[in-house]
């Protein structure tokens, strides 16, 4: 093969490879539309899933915010995974939120309570075992929420 040749399929392996970067971003863009869509319409896995999403700023722009509003919304309907997700968040101050031991164990408790073995070894590495009331109601005083959100139920 010479090197014209070696070129030309060079250059075509890019055309190929580009053109797939460019396909995949257009259906990620899709399916961030159909994905809020579907979470403005009260599905709790679209919910959890848009917050990912603005988490990671996969398919949307990343919005910590965001992905925090998205996944409180889908805890309160009973989404395991946002619950869990929140547990994790508030256990390990991410998503710019302080770190908060006692909301942690609120959502992993409500996690674990659905049968989440995950969120369960985790109350327990918080030292708040299944059925701890912490686990299970968040006291009020002295725990703030993020902006614009109410305290979880």
């Amino acid at each position: 093969m010479c090197r014209m040749e070696i070129a030309v399929a060079i250059g075509a392996i890019a055309a190929i490879v580009w053109l797939i970067i460019m396909r995949s971003r257009r259906l990620v863009m899709q399916n961030a539309a159909t994905t809020q869509k579907a979470a403005e319409q009260g599905s709790a896995s679209a919910q959890f899933m848009l917050g990912l999403m603005y988490a990671d700023g996969h398919g949307v722009p990343k919005d910590e915010a965001k992905a925090m509003q998205w996944w409180h919304m889908a805890a309160e309907q009973g989404n395991a995974n946002a619950q869990s997700t929140l547990g994790f968040v508030y256990a390990n101050g991410k998503c710019s939120v302080p770190k908060d031991e006692i909301r942690a164990a609120h959502w992993y408790g409500q996690a674990a309570e659905q049968g989440d073995t995950n969120a369960q070894s985790m109350l327990e590495k918080l030292n708040f075992p299944s059925g701890h009331p912490l686990s299970t109601a968040l006291p009020e005083a002295g725990h703030a929420q993020p902006a614009g959100r109410k305290p979880p139920p």
